[in-house]
């Protein structure tokens, strides 16, 4: 074999093998390209496997419903013939303000908030001939009451799912802002007496007061990503309700026909059904 020949063939053994390790090269670079997009969400692990916290805040709102028990007639003031300084009342309002709740893992919580509740109850008292059944004349009654209220409440629910049941438990305290009362008679088969009813309107006054309330609600959260309805039905009980007791439900002023009541407005409990808006901050720490 000649020199030429082997210095050709010597160049073709090395170009045959730069193509082989250029392809080989190239085969690698790709291989190690295609590893990268499998590495990015690696990096987000620590993220997901963080402890969760589900911050909200937002509004609520509904119908509201009051209740309270009739109060008895104090025997020293006496008006006419009547057992009931105040009547036992009922009515509906309504009630809107600011919630916010945080729930450890979506499962356990705490939620407050304030809102401005619009409380009203209606009674009436018929007077009625001694041993007849007839109905002499009736006297209504009305209370309107607005309150401050500030709920503290033990939340529970299902950490998933777009529709979740809720359970709420605890306290709400009520500050009672404004309250107001007052009377209307309607003649039966008789007329009322005018300066009895004059003196009622003058005797009967009411005032604010605070109480707490023992507070259940059940509901659901409905779930659309970052804003959550939830619909709850409540059920309140006042734990400082001074029940039919004349004296820790009125305060008297004077003696006589010069005296001068004024009721502590406080209702026994209150029910409703609440709708809200809540924007929800999902939180890893």
């Amino acid at each position: 074999m000649s020199g030429c020949t082997r210095i050709h063939k010597s160049f073709a053994m090395i170009f045959t093998g730069m193509v082989v390790l250029c392809s080989a090269s190239q085969v690698w670079a790709q291989e190690k390209v295609s590893i990268k997009p499998t590495q990015v969400p690696e990096a987000e692990v620590p993220k997901d496997g963080g402890f969760r916290l589900d911050v909200g805040i937002g509004l609520k709102g509904g119908l509201t419903g009051s209740w309270a028990l009739e109060v008895p007639e104090n025997n020293a003031t006496r008006i006419g013939a009547e057992s009931k300084s105040y009547y036992a009342g009922f009515g509906l309002g309504g009630d809107v303000g600011l919630a916010v709740d945080a729930r450890a893992l979506g499962i356990v919580g705490l939620e407050t908030g304030l809102r401005v509740s619009f409380d009203n109850a209606k009674g009436y008292n018929e007077l009625k001939a001694a041993g007849s059944q007839a109905i002499l004349y009736t006297v209504n009654q009305e209370q309107k009451t607005s309150s401050l209220r500030i709920p503290l409440l033990l939340k529970l629910s299902t950490p998933n799912g777009t529709v979740r049941p809720t359970f709420s438990f605890g306290l709400e305290f009520v500050r009672q802002l404004d309250s107001s009362i007052s009377y209307d008679v309607v003649d039966g088969a008789a007329s009322a007496p005018s300066d009895e009813t004059a003196r009622r309107e003058a005797r009967n006054q009411i005032e604010t007061s605070n109480y707490k309330l023992l507070s259940g609600a059940f509901g659901i959260e409905i779930d659309l990503g970052p804003v959550k309805i939830p619909i709850e039905i409540l059920a309140q009980y006042n734990l400082d309700y001074g029940g039919d007791s004349f004296d820790q439900r009125v305060r008297v002023e004077g003696t006589g026909g010069d005296a001068t009541y004024y009721y502590n407005g406080a209702y026994q409990g209150h029910f409703g059904v609440n709708v809200g808006l809540i924007y929800d901050l999902g939180l890893f720490l």
